[in-house]
């Protein structure tokens, strides 16, 4: 069974975060979603609320076509560098997501420097439905008092 892992900040999850995990759920037998905690990177959201919040509506969701959600997909906080979760855990793939060409700019780079780090992993470049909307934007709008119910799976948690 092939493993993958999609790692991301998650700041906030998103319903464009959602879509890639079921695009790659029809291709991965099992994916580890890393939500990564790059220590330059200042959380907005607390991360392990974001975790729960995201994992509750997992479970309670039938989004995976009747795949067991504890099975073949499980939410993991990971403080270290991606390429060696991948290599200690048996995952051979990893999931980014593009939304458009700078995307696919920044994840190359990315890409060229796990593959020094984990020279047997190979990157999966998914493309989003959700052009444009990025956790920032959910961020900036939600900061400021919008809705931003048509960007997010389930309700943000309060701003701390």
């Amino acid at each position: 069974m092939t493993k993958a892992c999609y790692p991301a900040s998650f700041d906030p999850f998103t319903n464009g975060h959602l879509d890639i995990l079921l695009k790659a759920a029809r291709i991965f037998g099992k994916i580890d979603i890393i939500f990564a905690n790059n220590p330059a990177k200042k959380h907005r959201f607390d991360i392990d609320d974001i975790i729960h919040r995201t994992n509750c509506f997992l479970q309670r969701n039938e989004v995976f076509e009747g795949r067991m959600f504890d099975k073949s997909i499980k939410i993991v906080k990971y403080d270290g560098l991606v390429p060696e979760y991948c290599d200690t855990n048996g995952i051979t793939h990893l999931i980014r997501g593009i939304r458009g060409t700078s995307d696919y700019l920044y994840e190359e780079t990315v890409a060229q420097a796990y593959e020094v780090i984990n020279p047997n992993i190979q990157i999966v470049y998914l493309r989003g439905s959700h052009l444009g909307i990025s956790s920032s934007l959910v961020w900036e709008l939600y900061s400021r008092g919008r809705d931003v119910s048509q960007y997010v799976p389930y309700p943000l948690p309060p701003i701390k």
